[in-house]
């Protein structure tokens, strides 16, 4: 009996998130196996986190990132972002809103000085203010801070390469610094989120102590932990 040879392989990531190495461009394949695959343990898969890792994919350039992304959200897993994607690819992954994630170890080791087109490129950044309720299957993503006014509700996702300010209960999920910015904090009335990340550094809702559930916090990044304080 002949079998089909997996075209991807899934290996236990940072903290609780998993991620996907791919290697096949065939995304019909892809998508099958990861079926079949969910199919046999499904307790397991759902609401899994997972990153993509495209470090394991010969042909990169080919690849259609909204279809992708596609395939692993219906497929009950919550995707998080890509990691390892090529610089020539980079806005074509942003175009898809595919969060990007960066290796926080490698940038630490870089002590050069920005360079002023650097520091011109900031006063560019687009911040983002949305008067209007977030829902369900909603995603929102802001090139700088990302501010909202009314509640993120469970299932929606917000995304920024800043800050984010939610000014109402968060509830969904919720990543900053999405292209690594480890600087970046999130900041919200009311703490349900079913997941918070910054720069590729996660919590998932039942990791959150329970005294900081519901209450307005400050979240950011500390010797590459997490860290949650109550805002009085």
């Amino acid at each position: 009996m002949l079998t089909t040879k997996m075209e991807f392989e899934i290996k236990g990531g940072m903290l609780t998130i998993s991620i996907i190495y791919l290697y096949t461009n065939n995304l019909e394949l892809f998508e099958k196996q990861l079926n079949e695959a969910i199919s046999k343990s499904p307790t397991l898969f759902i609401n899994m986190p997972i990153v993509l890792d495209l470090s394991t994919l010969n042909d990169v350039a080919t690849i259609d990132f909204e279809r992708i992304k596609n395939i692993i959200q219906t497929s009950s897993l919550i995707f998080i972002g890509l990691k390892n994607v090529p610089k020539e690819l980079l806005e074509e992954a942003k175009a898809s809103q595919c969060p990007v994630l960066t290796d926080i170890k490698k940038n630490k080791s870089l002590k050069s000085e920005p360079k002023p087109d650097a520091i011109l490129e900031q006063k560019k950044v687009k911040n983002m203010i949305v008067n209007q309720p977030v829902r369900s299957g909603q995603q929102v993503y802001a090139q700088g801070d990302l501010t909202l006014l009314k509640m993120v509700s469970t299932g929606a996702e917000i995304l920024a390469d800043g800050n984010i300010h939610v000014y109402a209960p968060l509830r969904g999920r919720a990543l900053a610094g999405v292209n690594g910015d480890q600087n970046a904090q999130i900041f919200c009335q009311a703490l349900y989120a079913e997941l918070i990340s910054i720069a590729g550094y996660f919590k998932l809702l039942e990791q959150i102590p329970e005294d900081l559930k519901g209450k307005p916090v400050r979240i950011y990044l500390e010797n590459e932990q997490l860290q949650i304080e109550r805002i009085v």
